[in-house]
């Protein structure tokens, strides 16, 4: 770039002094030039500045002239203005687009000048923010099929080239053809016989579910349409990447859970085969096998139950409390009273975390012997003295006989693990007269004996005199 000082101030006034043999030869006093460096896009390099013949140092220019050091529109005010005195641009404002300047010679209008310079101090135009910043871009306009997803490569609004792709087999028998003008979605029979593609082998269009299995070549051989609604269920994705039809409320659980539970129900309560699920589920309780006690986790789909034990020989890890799961199982069977679903088949865990404990159902006050089905595996508090030592209740187990508000005479008792009996115990011979807090915990069953269960020390409290 070309760089050219302009005089911007000169005071006669506060000019060096002269020498003697300078006034007495009457010679002009040197001006003082106070000089500003203004940078022009198309100009050289700054050493330029100080080419013989350039503005600040032509004897007879403006220089001479008195100059106001503040000269703002000067140009308008003064006759003889740049367009009356050629040559004279030292002690001129440079104006971006003056005609003419490229025709006066042996002047800085001699060197190339831009006739749109964005600004004389060689600052440039704010650009703004790129439009196109986090779009998918394309380098070339194009049009193209990968499958049956139509794929377009053109300028939006925005003069932005855009990739855009469309899933053909959206419509009915929709398909993508490199065949015509362009590439692109067409309808018809397309080269899989107007089946399309599956985009998916199970997926949703609101609640509806759809299942396309796909043939050697890839085209969709087999279409089924089911709608969730009917069943009255919604459609969602699974984690899979897959879709199903799923029960969409807490009550709709309960009321697959009871269906289980009833199962067994009848004079003969047998085992009763058959297919059963359970949607949606929260995971209240997981066990882990211990003594003759088998291992499993524990269903509820509202606070209020039903409840149901889910047989699984090493649960720990599998699931975890909170947990919200869908099972499939063989068999609703029963276990020393309890109603257990066994031959467990599959486990969908949709979502983790979820807090069960403010679920328990305080029953200080409630039979619960006699209530012993509705309550039976369910969240459970309740404060009752112990009026019996333990004593053995299977192995690896002691129990002790309870009284509570609820509950004055009948077969309520707290059941443990020997190992927490011992805690519980410290230096007592037994814990008869003391009053124990027992849960949040499952109730569990034996027969038709009501066990409210603490499995560690952090389900029980007790409090003796």
């Amino acid at each position: 770039m070309r760089v050219l000082f302009v005089v911007l101030t000169l005071a006669l006034g506060c000019s060096e002094p002269s020498s003697a043999a300078d006034e007495d030869a009457g010679a002009i006093p040197a001006p003082r030039v106070d000089a500003q460096l203004i940078v022009r896009p198309d100009a050289g390099p700054p050493g330029d500045a100080g080419r013989p013949g350039d503005d600040a140092a032509r004897p007879g220019d403006d220089a001479a002239l008195p100059l106001d050091a503040a000269r703002p529109g000067d140009d308008a005010a003064r006759p003889g203005d740049d367009a009356a005195r050629p040559g004279d641009d030292a002690d001129l404002p440079l104006d971006a687009e003056r005609p003419g300047d490229a025709a006066r010679p042996g002047d800085d209008a001699a060197l190339p000048l831009d006739a749109a310079r964005p600004s004389d101090v060689g600052v440039s135009p704010d650009a703004g923010d790129d439009p196109c910043e986090g779009l998918t871009l394309c380098a070339e306009p194009a049009w193209s099929c990968e499958g049956d997803v139509a794929v377009a490569c053109w300028y939006d609004d925005n003069d932005c080239l855009v990739a855009t792709r469309t899933d053909c087999t959206l419509q009915l028998n929709g398909y993508c053809s490199t065949e015509g003008v362009l590439p692109g979605c067409r309808e018809g029979e397309g080269i899989c016989g107007g089946m399309g593609f599956c985009p998916a082998e199970r997926y949703c269009e609101g609640d509806t579910l759809h299942v396309c299995i796909s043939d050697e070549e890839g085209c969709a051989s087999t279409r089924v349409e089911q709608t969730c609604a009917n069943e009255g269920k919604i459609c969602v994705a699974t984690q899979d990447g897959g879709a199903d039809c799923v029960l969409a409320s807490p009550e709709a659980v309960s009321a697959q859970i009871a269906a289980a539970r009833a199962a067994i129900d009848g004079a003969a309560r047998l085992p009763r085969a058959g297919d059963w699920d359970i949607e949606h589920a929260l995971v209240t309780r997981v066990k882990a096998p211990l003594g003759a006690d088998a291992g499993g986790f524990i269903l509820q789909g509202e606070r209020t139950g039903p409840a149901i034990f889910v047989l699984h020989e090493d649960p720990v890890g599998v699931v975890e409390v909170g947990d919200e799961v869908s099972v499939w199982f063989e068999e609703v069977d029963l276990d020393q009273g309890r109603r257990v679903a066994s031959g467990l088949g599959w486990i969908d865990i949709w979502s983790q975390g979820n807090d069960v404990n403010g679920w328990a159902q305080e029953v200080s006050g409630v039979d619960l012997v006699t209530a012993l089905d509705d309550y039976e595996f369910e969240l459970i508090t309740l404060e009752a003295q112990v009026i019996a030592p333990f004593a053995s209740a299977g192995p690896r187990f002691v129990d002790a006989t309870l009284r509570s508000a609820g509950v004055t005479e009948g077969d309520l008792r707290l059941r443990v693990p020997t190992t927490l009996s011992t805690s519980l115990l410290g230096d007592r011979a037994d814990l008869v007269g003391c009053i124990v807090r027992i849960g949040p915990s499952p109730l569990w069953r034996y027969l038709d004996r009501a066990q409210p269960t603490a499995m560690d020390i952090s389900e029980i409290a007790v409090e003796c005199p």
